[in-house]
């Protein structure tokens, strides 16, 4: 023990001064502060005032014994952790069973060697010192998990406050686009109209028309991703799947997606939301025509498991750096601005987003050389599934239950 650290103090409880004497004597030579008390209610008393790292109680005293100066210091919130061991002449296994009840460490008999009984106490001194240490720890470990919580808190409030500044401004410029535009697009029909018939003006018309409708569909795609970011996931509500599918080739009656081996698929129900689900396959199937040698059909395989329906498109023509391809999704990709995925600007971003919103996911994967597979993994109540829709543990799910789909 260092000199500048406070002996340990043991309280001494005997009515026998011969005994008290000896005891307190031995422990003082051991280097511990002993404190001897000659009654029950005087160490009560000591012990609320100064409370000891170790109390010696003998067994048998007039007035309060130790039996039940135990049962009091015990049922005393500040000393009840204080470690207590008996001393008595009758050493018998009803006192030694009834003093480890009331919460005794440790029973010694009398009479005892000095060796034996110092031994006993600096051993119960050093578990209390270990507690002690022990919840000091305890302490320090919540008050870093606190101060953890607290500052992961004020980092999600602060990434809260961005995103909704980056949703405020997405909704600002999609606004403030669509009036100039809307100038823009009257000025170019008025000199379109200007323009002698002639086969260089319809070439300039359909570049005008396609120029047109791919500013619209960026101005649109932002004010979706502005509302995704700022506003709660949405929920959506269970629709067919094939009403879905029958809806997608009406909206796209050139591509046509054909769906093998969907009539398997009749009671399956996914999660919709305002359109926003319609939409986001459109760009699925227009993603997977962009990435395909063919063009004018897209063959989407259909595979279902517990909680999940997958749709796939096996692609041909991705020609996407392998590194690009994780990123894909992401709005500062360079490598879709420059793909083959050019003309649908922001919409695979707004696509992916709304999937991942109603419980599943959108994912691009390379196998090789200019392949790789489109897979559009939908949430459905198959099987009375109970959809786990919270952050990433959803997403997860639905790429393990697509994994295991296409495994099969």
């Amino acid at each position: 023990m260092k000199d500048d650290q406070p002996k340990p103090s043991v309280l001494i409880v005997d009515d026998s001064t011969p005994n008290l004497r000896l005891t307190t004597s031995m422990l003082l030579e051991q280097g511990l502060d002993a404190r001897p008390m000659t009654s029950g209610k005087l160490a009560y008393a000591v012990a609320k005032a100064s409370p000891p790292d170790l109390i010696l109680l003998d067994i048998d005293m007039p007035g309060m014994d130790g039996f039940e100066l135990c049962k009091a210091l015990k049922a005393d919130d500040v000393l009840k952790d204080i470690p207590i061991i008996f001393i008595s002449g009758q050493w018998t296994s009803f006192n030694v069973v009834k003093g480890l009840g009331l919460g005794g460490v440790d029973f010694v008999p009398k009479p005892f060697h000095a060796e034996e009984i110092t031994a006993r106490i600096r051993t119960h001194l050093r578990i209390v010192s270990l507690q002690r240490e022990l919840a000091e720890q305890n302490q320090e470990l919540e008050r870093q998990v606190a101060e953890r919580t607290r500052s992961l808190a004020n980092a999600n409030r602060r990434l809260a406050e961005l995103t909704k500044v980056k949703g405020d401004f997405l909704h600002m410029i999609a606004h403030e686009l669509r009036t100039p535009a809307n100038g823009l697009f009257g000025f170019s029909e008025l000199l379109c109209g200007l323009c002698p018939p002639s086969e260089q003006t319809d070439h300039y018309r359909t570049l005008y028309e396609s120029s047109k409708q791919r500013l619209l569909n960026l101005i649109n795609d932002a004010t979706v991703i502005a509302d995704l970011t700022q506003g709660p996931t949405p929920v959506g509500s269970p629709v067919p799947l094939l009403s879905i599918l029958d809806e997608l080739r009406r909206k796209l009656p050139q591509i046509a997606p054909v769906t093998p081996g969907e009539e398997r698929m009749a009671k399956v129900l996914v999660y919709e939301e305002r359109g926003l689900l319609l939409r986001a396959l459109q760009t699925f199937v227009l993603l997977a025509e962009a990435f395909s040698t063919k063009k004018g059909a897209v063959i989407v395989t259909l595979s279902a498991s517990r909680g999940f329906v997958t749709l796939q498109a096996r692609l041909d023509d991705l020609r996407l750096p392998a590194d690009a391809v994780p990123s894909f999704f992401e709005i500062e990709s360079l490598a879709r601005s420059s793909s083959a995925a050019e003309l649908l600007g922001l919409s695979p971003v707004v696509a992916q987003r709304v999937i991942y919103g109603l419980g599943g996911d959108l994912r691009l994967s390379s196998n090789g050389p200019n392949t790789g597979h489109l897979e559009a993994i939908l949430a459905t109540d198959l099987g009375g599934y109970v959809l786990e829709r919270s952050g990433e543990r959803a997403s997860q799910a639905a790429a393990r239950s697509a994994d295991r789909t296409c495994a099969d």
